[in-house]
């Protein structure tokens, strides 16, 4: 019996470890509001410049419309960080929404500005990714 014991609590720790870590994913993961807003900046600014460079607008080439990744990368956060100022955005980045503007950002047609311009002034604005609603209570 007491090996049945040995093999039950290791598995009884590892199920109840494993209970943790989903109620803490499902509590801090989707729809929930980070303080962080220059992390929610840096990664919109950083999947902007991949997907400028996805679509061959980094560089040299005719046609480019920064002429590094480090150019396209400073551009970018000062953008965000207009987009998204603080009186608005500080304590209130919405994560679900963050991850959609992000997915958008990724899937944009390169050579749309009309899809350019929604992704990062629609899908990307302040109202959706800042959760504003409460901006006003503090």
């Amino acid at each position: 019996m007491n090996e049945v014991h040995r093999v039950r609590g290791p598995l009884a720790a590892f199920a109840l470890f494993a209970m943790g870590g989903v109620a803490f994913l499902f509590g801090h993961g989707c729809g929930t509001v980070s303080n962080d807003r220059q992390d929610a900046i840096n990664r919109a600014a950083s999947a902007t410049c991949s997907r400028y460079q996805a679509c061959r607008a980094i560089g040299t080439a005719a046609g480019a419309s920064y002429a590094s990744v480090a150019d396209c990368q400073n551009i970018w956060t000062g953008n965000f960080t207009k987009q998204w100022p603080p009186s608005g955005c500080q304590g209130r980045i919405d994560q679900s929404m963050l991850s959609l503007c992000i997915q958008r950002i990724n899937t944009t047609e390169c050579t749309s500005i009309l899809d350019i311009l929604n992704t990062l002034y629609v899908v990307c604005s302040e109202a959706n990714v800042c959760d504003v609603r409460d901006a006003g209570t503090d």
